[in-house]
C-alpha cells in the first residue's frame, strides 16, 4: 500500500457480539411498532416464534414478514410494499442471511417519509440517477449466516430478474443502527450454506486487500478476517454445531463487511453477478471461483500489501494463490461449483456482462486486451 495515500474509514454501526438468543435480544427491542423481517427457515426452526414471544411479553405491536427470499427482486419488493402499506413502523428488526438484512435496509429507506416508490427507485438505479437523501427507519440487523457482513454495510442488493441485472442501493444512511451477533442461530445451517457464505466472507476480505480504496484499517480487518475463515471454516464441515467455530465465522463475516463498507468489492464480485442471474449459481460460490487467479493477477501490481498479508498468514506471496486453491479444494468447492457450471463456455458467454462499474474498477490491477478472458478461462479450468 502506498503509505503516502490519503484514506478515510467510517463505521457507525454499534456492534454486539457473542450474544445468547433469545434472552439478549430483549434489551434491543424498541417500544414502538416494529416490522419484523425474517425467512421461512427461521420460522420452520422456531426462531420466529421466540422473537414473537418477546414482542408479546413486552406489549410491542409488530408485523411479521417471514417471506424474505434469497436475492430479493423488485417484483418481490412491490408485493411486500403493497402488503404492509398501512403499517407504520418506528423500528425494523431484520433477522436472517444477507438477503433478509438487505430487505430490511431497503424497507427502512422506502418506508421513510418522502421516499420514492419501488418503481421510481428501479428507474433511478437503472439510469444512474442519484438517490435522494432520506432519514430511514432505525434498523437492527441480526445475521444468521456468516458471509455477507450486511449488518455493517451501507448498501443493499436488489435484482431485476427480467433484465438479469443486479443493482446496489447505496447510502451512508443505510447503515443499520445496531448489529447483533448470536452464534447459536447459525449452528443449524447446512454445510452448503455454510460453505457458500463463508467463501463470500473470504472473497470480501481478499477483495478489500487488492483494492484501490484500501486503508490501514481495512487491511488490518481483512487480515484478521481471512485468518479466521482459513482456521474456522474447514472444521465446521464435520462439526456444524460448534458454537466457538460459528462465533469465529460470524466475526469473520462482520470484519469482511466492515472492509467492503469502506472499499467496496472488486473484480471477483463483478464477475459473479451474471453467474447468479443467469445460471443460479449461489453468490458465495460465484464470487469465489476466481480468487486463486485474482491473487496471482493482482500480485503483478502489488505495492507490498499482498506480500505483507501472505507472510502474516505464514506463506510466501507467490505461492499464496495455490494455498487459496487447495483450501477451497479441501472444502469440496469443485462439486458445488459444477452444480450450476458444467462447461467453460457458460462463463465465457457471459464475459461481456462481467464488467460492473464501481466494482471492476476498484481492482488493484486492471486487465488489458484479452487478459480478462484469459483470467476467466484459467479460473474456470481449475474447477472443471
Amino acid at each position: 500500500m502506498n503509505h503516502d495515500s490519503k484514506w478515510e474509514f467510517h463505521a457507525p454501526v454499534r456492534i454486539y457480539s457473542r450474544l445468547e438468543f433469545p434472552e439478549d435480544l430483549k434489551g434491543h427491542l424498541k417500544p414502538c411498532p416494529t416490522l419484523f423481517i425474517t425467512t421461512p427457515g427461521s420460522t420452520q426452526r422456531g426462531i420466529t416464534r421466540s422473537v414473537e414471544n418477546l414482542f408479546s411479553e413486552n406489549k410491542i405491536p409488530y408485523m411479521l414478514l417471514d417471506t424474505a427470499a434469497s436475492n430479493p427482486s423488485f417484483t418481490d419488493l412491490k408485493e411486500i410494499c403493497e402488503g404492509i402499506r398501512d403499517f407504520r413502523p418506528g423500528h425494523i428488526l431484520a433477522l436472517g442471511g444477507g438477503s433478509a438484512m438487505d430487505l430490511g435496509k431497503i424497507l427502512s429507506w422506502l418506508l421513510a417519509e418522502t421516499a420514492p416508490s419501488p418503481g421510481e427507485t428501479l428507474e433511478m438505479l437503472s439510469t444512474g440517477t442519484k438517490l435522494p437523501e432520506l432519514s430511514p427507519i432505525p434498523l437492527t440487523a441480526c445475521p444468521t449466516t456468516a458471509g455477507t457482513g450486511s449488518e455493517v454495510t451501507p448498501f443493499a442488493t436488489l435484482w431485476d430478474m427480467d433484465r438479469k441485472k443486479k443493482y446496489s442501493l447505496a447510502s451512508d444512511n443505510l447503515h443499520p443502527e445496531k448489529a447483533l451477533l448470536f452464534p447459536g442461530l447459525s449452528c443449524s445451517l447446512p454445510w452448503k450454506t455454510t460453505l457458500s457464505t463463508g467463501l463470500d466472507a473470504l472473497s470480501q476480505c481478499l477483495e478489500s486487500v487488492w483494492n484501490v480504496h484500501c486503508s490501514t484499517v481495512s487491511l488490518a480487518l481483512a487480515a484478521e478476517g481471512i485468518s479466521l475463515v482459513l482456521e474456522s471454516l474447514p472444521p465446521l464441515k464435520n462439526d456444524p454445531g460448534n458454537t466457538l467455530l460459528r462465533t469465529k465465522m460470524l466475526e469473520a463475516s462482520l470484519l469482511s463487511g466492515l472492509c467492503i463498507a469502506s472499499t467496496r468489492t472488486a473484480m471477483a464480485h463483478a464477475i459473479s453477478y451474471p453467474l447468479t442471474a443467469h445460471l443460479g449459481t449461489p453468490h458465495g460460490i460465484a464470487c469465489s471461483f476466481t480468487l486463486p487467479e485474482l491473487w496471482a493477477f493482482n500480485l503483478g501490481a502489488d505495492d507490498g500489501r499482498m506480500a505483507d498479508l501472505a507472510r502474516r498468514l505464514g506463506e510466501e506471496p507467490d505461492v499464496f494463490s495455490e494455498k487459496i486453491f487447495l483450501f477451497m479444494e479441501g472444502l469440496g468447492f469443485r462439486d458445488h461449483f459444477r452444480e450450476t457450471v458444467s462447461d467453460i463456455s457458460q462463463i465465457l458467454d457471459l464475459a461481456h456482462e462481467m464488467h460492473t462499474p464501481g466494482r471492476s474498477d476498484n481492482n488493484l490491477r486492471q486487465p488489458e486486451g484479452s487478459e480478462h478472458e484469459t483470467l476467466l478461462k484459467k479460473a474456470a479450468l481449475r474447477w472443471m
